[in-house]
């Protein structure tokens, strides 16, 4: 998600109607709010439980995305963005098995 945008920033500029270096802050407060959201968002999650703290960051997601999606100026978007930054602390995967380099298919196969 943190450089999904980067491909579209030129798009971006020209439909708000802002310079080069204002648009690029859109990419840049996502990776500084994302760097700043992550050990809050890591220790309130010890503190009330992760699937709690999980369903929170997805409707902070889903928020952030509606903002950032009907922004009109480059302010909205970057509060859209920020707002958006919260999901990047959770994992992708889930589970309580660590694949090692022995796991799945070319593992097995290793074995035989």
């Amino acid at each position: 998600m943190q450089s999904l945008v980067a491909p579209a920033l030129q798009d971006i500029q020209h439909s708000l109607g802002v310079s080069e270096s204002a648009v690029s802050w859109v990419l840049t407060a996502y990776l500084v709010s994302a760097s700043v959201a992550t050990p809050i968002i890591g220790r309130l999650g010890d503190m009330y439980g992760k699937e709690r703290l999980l369903v929170l960051v997805l409707a902070l997601l889903c928020v952030g995305t509606l903002v950032t999606a009907i922004a009109g100026s480059l302010a909205v978007m970057l509060v859209g963005r920020v707002i958006q930054s919260a999901h990047t602390t959770f994992p992708r995967g889930r589970g309580r098995r660590r694949c090692g380099p022995g796991c799945g298919v070319p593992g097995r196969l290793a074995r035989r």
